[in-house]
């Protein structure tokens, strides 16, 4: 079935080819007037796919009109720095005032499909090696999140290795144990340093 997936960005870093969907990228700034104006032209359109770049500026007003579009059936892709799958819901919840913290952490758990971390360290023998930490919108996942004891995600991450979970630190320490990466990078690059030198024993 064919889709129609559209893009907002700045800039455009690569020209994606239409084959079997229609895809339209919009350049912020040139096609649309800003990040903003680009996503409330988007909930008037009938868009399958949205990728929203990272955001640098007018996070805080952009997240709830990502997640409204997101609520229609629209797959979001959104790209935006944080470390971990937890920070990533946390600083999506912290767009919201006390008053609206609620109905927030219920949107999010019905629209999040899952959360994808990636970090590149040196890769021993030259190139770079990438590390990942992967959470899946499972029930699990999607009960904390409305119940707002988002601190348990890392332990589900944890134990949900079948349901293709990983966090970053058993990424690091996977790499490290392969010889992939020196321990020395690794460590630089775990989000919980004290985990990982535990793991890596």
């Amino acid at each position: 079935m064919h889709k129609r997936i559209l893009t907002l960005e700045n800039p455009i870093e690569m020209l994606l080819v239409s084959k079997e969907s229609i895809i339209e990228q919009r350049l912020i700034g040139r096609d649309v007037p800003s990040l903003i104006g680009g996503l409330r032209a988007t909930q008037q359109e009938d868009i399958d796919i949205l990728a929203v770049a990272d955001i640098k500026d007018d996070f805080a007003e952009a997240i709830p009109l990502i997640l409204d579009i997101a609520s229609t059936n629209c797959l979001v892709f959104l790209e935006m720095t944080a470390d971990t799958a937890v920070r990533v819901i946390e600083k999506i919840l912290n767009c919201y005032s006390s008053a609206k913290i609620d109905s927030a952490r219920m949107l999010c758990a019905d629209v999040l499909e899952g959360v994808v971390i990636q970090k590149l360290l040196p890769k021993n023998g030259g190139g770079m090696a990438l590390a990942m930490e992967i959470l899946a919108g499972t029930s699990a996942v999607k009960s904390v999140i409305r119940e707002g004891k988002l601190k348990q995600i890392e332990t589900i991450i944890q134990t949900s290795g079948g349901e293709g979970m990983v966090s970053m630190t058993q990424s690091l320490v996977n790499l490290t144990r392969a010889g992939t990466v020196s321990r020395e990078d690794a460590l630089a690059g775990a989000p919980r340093k004290e985990d990982f030198q535990i793991m890596i024993k």
